[in-house]
């Protein structure tokens, strides 16, 4: 049996999710390259100081998609 080793717990970071949908209703997931199994998610990331939820929102779904805001609508918050 393998014993893990108990994690730090981390301090509370305010974060953003985003679903990104098309015209066709089809919901965005991307896998994740920094697991050695399988993982999918979605857009997300913390938000840093300053900086209000929809202005986080669009920067993460830059950052890991490169999908820029003008490309796309909000339908909810």
């Amino acid at each position: 049996e393998t014993i893990m080793p108990k994690a730090e717990p981390l301090p509370y970071r305010p974060c953003v999710g985003v679903m990104l949908v098309n015209m066709d209703g089809k919901v965005f997931v991307g896998q994740r390259l920094d697991n050695k199994v399988e993982a999918w998610q979605m857009p997300q990331g913390g938000i840093d100081p300053g900086e209000d939820t929809h202005t986080a929102a669009l920067r993460e779904l830059r950052e890991e998609t490169g999908v820029e805001a003008r490309l796309i609508g909000l339908i909810d918050v």
